[in-house]
């Protein structure tokens, strides 16, 4: 099989499979039905025109909520762009990423408060625009990556954020949620919800064992006092 399309399978799939079960979602479900707050799995359907999701809401509540919002725009763009580009052209390293990252919080830093003056980007536009440039983010290290579980963490990020972002090219053009648990409500404080967004919850744990995985491996090759004297003696003699 092609290298290039293993690749590129497993996020392709996963997109296709998000959008398929929000299309048929969104003409079988009816709209506006009651959740039922003790349901471990409901079915029920809620489109989200502008795409903000829960953690845009809570910032919203917030009285400078619009200036977080406008740092979360700058950082997302600055990041997912230059990481992009940097992994294109085969330059991604961890300084870069370091400087990356500081940069961004600083034009992060300076936009919001730039928008305290002139607030004229609607929270509509800072969504989607974030939305994209994190998939764009999670492209760059999904591309980079070689380790299988970094690969899977990154592919179900990437093919989340390129699902909700592709619900905006058909109907009903906004992203549609219809699967409602009560135990995950209880857990991450998830609403109602759709397949991207569970590809995010999955990832959790994939990037938690891929962590746990790369500490062990690199304690595991880490050569003992033992084997360090057995190495020390063989060159002498």
């Amino acid at each position: 099989m092609n290298l290039l399309y293993r690749h590129f399978l497993l996020p392709t799939c996963l997109v296709v499979l998000d959008a398929v079960t929000k299309i048929v979602a969104y003409w079988a479900l009816p709209q506006g039905a009651d959740i039922s707050h003790e349901a471990t799995l409901q079915f029920v359907l809620r489109v989200n025109p502008v795409g903000l999701g829960s953690y845009a809401h809570d910032v919203l509540a917030n009285p400078h909520g619009y200036e977080v919002l406008i740092f979360d725009l700058v950082f997302s763009c600055l990041v997912g762009v230059s990481l992009f580009v940097a992994a294109w052209r085969r330059a991604l390293r961890a300084r870069t990423i370091v400087a990356l990252i500081v940069l961004a919080v600083v034009g992060g830093y300076l936009g919001a408060l730039a928008s305290q003056r002139v607030p004229v980007i609607s929270i509509e536009t800072v969504g989607l625009t974030c939305r994209a440039m994190q998939t764009l983010m999670w492209a760059a290290i999904w591309f980079t990556v070689s380790s299988t579980f970094w690969r899977l963490g990154s592919a179900l990020l990437l093919a989340a954020g390129l699902g909700n972002l592709l619900s905006y090219l058909y109907p009903p053009f906004g992203i549609v949620d219809f699967l409602w648990s009560a135990p995950i409500h209880g857990v991450v404080d998830f609403g109602v919800f759709n397949i991207a967004d569970a590809m995010l919850l999955l990832s959790y744990p994939v990037f938690a064992w891929a962590l746990v995985r790369s500490i062990a491996l690199r304690l595991w090759a880490r050569p003992t006092v033992q084997d360090r004297d057995t190495a020390s003696g063989e060159s002498v003699a």
